[in-house]
């Protein structure tokens, strides 16, 4: 005999309800393959939007007791011609963050007791019509109406009645058979093929997977731009710890361009660069200021992943986008334009058709082995991180990375938010068996003799040890799926590229696929993202390899001479200077330019002054940054489309200010702005939606051949 669990929900909080009388009743009259467990809705905050960014604890637990059973009986009294307060809060509790309601597709039935004769009627119906939203198959009939009257039920669940006992018989009879009924249409490992949407009437254009800060990237630049997307991950909830912890100054200008720097900004840490330490002495130290690659952002922005992720998230509620959390994707198919994805949540599976799909989900991405890519490269060192608040015993200031060399091994140091929580990496000392005491002990001894200053490492939040991966997959994109971030390359974490590169990706792919769903481009656009993107994770590789070896310096001879080396450095400022651009300008992400892309028409004119075509349009540092021109472009950049750049003052030699190509916008700026440009005479720059330069020249005629050559 198959066996179904029901779960009970009591819709009032009072001990001495008659409702949960009425249901210890119902739990003893009922047929002998039920088997009950009362789902508890007292403890629960009052529920608020807000609470979708973080889901607490409570709404985890109501929606994981809802998952566990085959169906809910609601027992439920009257308020006010409604159902009471704590019943719908914890409807919205489990029905809720969007995509993830729990009530989909679960069997229920509902009844209650009052005093009056029919006195629950109103509360049934309104009930029945939240439950018929959420998606609740309901039992319609028989409806239930008890009258309580004094010793209907006894306080054991006994019904003292005989015609009340037969009818709540049937009842529990009839409510069996319709879970029966339903869960061999929809069993409980069901496939269910939809067509889901965040508005519930539009069909998603993308399907995104992988919540962590790539894929909340690529959702939201979608969503910016118009485009319904529908975004997964397979965890339960969001992350509590933090594998990336800097921002460098290209992902600052993306973040800017994307209208999130100022609140990335405000909860971040302020990192004015990086210093080395060997033995107790501090040998250097260098600021992040990057004079081959002009920027305004001459900083590292240091916050954890958590709080990243948890600003993503925010931005993409704020465009109505929702995370479907425990939702895994175990099957792709591709056939004539059309992505069929099989996704599981908590045993049923449901199958949706789209036209794109984006793979965000990280090194052991499901989506990458589902197009037939694998990744190639090695895995190398293995490597020891912490989290863990530190007290110095004289000031180490909390506003650089540090590199730090101790009785011959190396190790680093990077602020976290928070004025004492630091997270330490070991390069050697890397054994790890749960002592996160010993731990700490070890990473104090070292940074103590590596600083020269006595140092205490509370007991870690979070150790990890893993073995450092350099590997790439051979392209970015299959038909109609692609992939971004760690689902396409994995790097080694030196240099701190991995969230970095993969956000840039996202950004990169987004307004290539928008134009394209939005009936702007041709999907040959599209081509152009492995084309361009493809190269820099390969550089990566090499890059990232190399700040491996220096971040380690595991040579013999290191020790001997490391302090004469920079003794050597800090004495000649040119070499100080070139080691300072070696170290910042390949980790600033500034120099990455498409010179050779589809994207970029080239310029024979060597002589004009700015940034040439395939590189950043914002190469400019303060205080030229703060003047009227540089900001009225910053701002035209947050706007997301094409942009054709002139100069206020107009043509100088009997032109006109050229007509502007059906997908851009005309931006004109002041002086020092147009000088740095180029913008003399009729010049103009055309200015992808990322912020790179495509093209420019001068008059109507170029501007015309210019944008014809595009592939768009």
């Amino acid at each position: 005999m198959t066996r179904y669990t029901v779960g009970y929900i009591v819709g009032s909080l009072a001990t001495a309800s008659i409702n949960r009388t009425l249901a210890k009743a119902l739990v003893r009259i009922a047929p002998p393959d039920l088997d009950f467990v009362e789902i508890p809705i007292k403890d629960l905050p009052l529920y608020s939007y807000d609470y979708d960014v973080d889901y607490p604890a409570e709404g985890r637990a109501l929606k994981d007791a809802i998952a566990a059973v085959d169906a809910v009986l609601f027992v439920t009294p009257e308020y006010n011609r409604s159902i009471p307060g704590a019943l719908k809060n914890a409807i919205d509790w489990a029905s809720r963050p969007w995509g993830d309601n729990s009530f989909a597709h679960k069997p229920s039935a509902v009844i209650g007791a009052s005093p009056g004769a029919i006195g629950t009627a109103v509360a049934q119906q309104n009930l029945r019509s939240v439950l018929s939203y959420c998606n609740s198959p309901q039992m319609n009939a028989p409806e239930a109406y008890i009258q309580f009257k004094p010793g209907l039920i006894t306080d054991a669940g006994e019904v003292t009645d005989a015609g009340t006992a037969r009818f709540l018989h049937n009842f529990m009879e009839e409510f069996r058979a319709f879970i029966v009924r339903v869960l061999t249409v929809l069993p409980r490992s069901a496939t269910v093929e939809t067509e889901p949407s965040p508005s519930g009437a539009v069909k998603p254009d993308a399907l995104v997977v992988g919540a962590g800060p790539v894929g909340l990237m690529a959702a939201h630049e979608l969503l910016r731009r118009g485009v319904s997307v529908r975004l997964i991950d397979a965890a339960t909830g969001p992350a509590t710890t933090s594998r990336a912890a800097v921002i460098h100054p290209r992902t600052m200008e993306t973040l800017d361009q994307a209208g999130l720097y100022e609140e990335v900004n405000a909860r971040a840490v302020q990192g004015r660069g990086t210093a080395f330490h060997a033995d107790g002495k501090q040998l250097a130290s260098m600021d992040s200021y990057f004079t081959a690659y002009p920027t305004r952002f001459n900083k590292l922005l240091l916050l954890d992943q958590v709080i990243t992720e948890q600003l993503l998230r925010t931005a993409v509620e704020r465009l109505g986008g929702r995370v479907e959390w425990g939702v895994r994707l175990t099957a792709v198919e591709q056939d004539a334009g059309t992505v069929r994805a099989t996704l599981d949540r908590n045993g049923t599976t449901e199958i949706v058709s789209m036209p794109w799909l984006v793979g965000c989900d990280g090194g052991h991405s499901t989506v990458r082995h589902q197009i037939g890519l694998e990744m190639k490269g090695e895995s190398t060192e293995t490597w020891l991180i912490a989290d863990a608040d530190i007290t110095f015993a004289q000031l180490v200031e909390h506003d650089r990375i540090r590199w730090i060399r101790a009785d011959g091994t190396s190790m680093m140091l990077f602020p976290l938010v928070g004025d004492r929580r630091w997270r330490l990496l070991d390069t050697v000392d890397v054994d790890y068996a749960g002592d996160d005491a010993a731990v700490a002990e070890r990473f104090g001894r070292k940074l103590s003799r590596g600083l020269g200053i006595r140092s205490h490492v509370e007991r870690p939040t979070w150790v990890s040890v893993f073995n450092i991966q350099q590997r790439a997959a051979p392209v970015m994109q299959s038909g109609h799926c692609f992939l971004a971030g760690d689902a396409a390359h994995v790097h080694s974490p030196a240099s701190g590229q991995g969230l970095n590169t993969g956000v840039q990706d996202a950004f990169n792919l987004a307004w290539k696929l928008a134009a394209v769903i939005n009936g702007q481009a041709s999907a040959e656009l599209l081509d152009t993202y492995s084309v361009e993107r493809e190269p820099v994770a390969k550089a990566l590789l090499k890059s990232t390899r190399m700040a491996t070896q220096l971040v380690e310096l595991r040579s013999a001879v290191v020790d001997e001479y490391l302090p004469a080396v920079f003794e050597i450095v800090n004495a000649w400022p040119p070499i100080f200077e070139a080691l300072n651009q070696a170290l910042f300008g390949s980790m600033s992400g500034l120099g990455i330019a498409y010179p050779t892309s589809p994207l970029t028409v080239p310029d024979t004119d060597t002589l004009r002054p700015g940034p040439a075509p395939g590189q950043r349009l914002v190469q400019v540092r303060h205080p030229e940054a703060d003047t009227a021109g540089w900001k009225k472009l910053f701002d035209a950049l947050r706007d997301p489309t094409w942009l054709v750049i002139t100069s206020t003052t107009g043509p100088a030699t009997g032109g006109s200010t050229p007509s502007l190509p059906s997908l851009a916008r005309g931006c004109q700026v002041e002086k020092p702005a147009a000088d740095t440009l180029g913008l003399d005479n009729d010049g103009w720059v055309l200015v992808r939606p990322d912020g790179y330069l495509a093209a420019r020249g001068y008059g109507q005629d170029q501007l015309d051949h210019a944008y014809h050559r595009l592939p768009l």
